[in-house]
């Protein structure tokens, strides 16, 4: 293997690594969020799990915020 191959392969372990990471801690915030219901909890881990790419994201990008955010009281 020359140079050239072996950062080729340390860019893609550490790309992949990080995707892992993601992943994980998508799932870990999905089951540690109180604000969302069970059937909430398993939307979100089934959207995490069918879009392995975009799932964490969304999670991270809307699910979360919007499961911070309090019912208004009538």
């Amino acid at each position: 293997m020359d140079t050239t191959n072996i950062v080729h392969v340390v860019i893609l372990v550490v790309v992949f690594a990080a995707w892992i990471a993601l992943w994980i801690t998508a799932v870990a915030s999905i089951f540690r969020n109180r604000a969302t219901t069970s059937f909430e909890r398993g939307i979100w881990t089934a959207v995490v799990i069918v879009l392995p790419f975009l799932g964490p994201l969304i999670w991270f990008a809307w699910g979360r915020t919007r499961a911070r955010v309090p019912a208004k009281q009538a």
